[in-house]
């Protein structure tokens, strides 16, 4: 394996549910699908405070 872990911190300015529901998109389930013979992830939505 070349690299190692990344951590990548994002907000979504309409909040969790949104982000949700982005992760969840047609689009993006795509973009998973041509991303995972490639990559190994672990991925988490959460929330916090500003």
């Amino acid at each position: 394996m070349i690299g190692g872990p990344l951590t990548v911190i994002s907000r979504h300015p309409k909040g969790k549910d949104a982000e949700i529901k982005c992760y969840e998109s047609d689009q993006y389930q795509r973009l998973k699908a041509f991303r995972g013979p490639h990559t190994i992830w672990n991925f988490r939505i959460t929330e916090g405070k500003q």
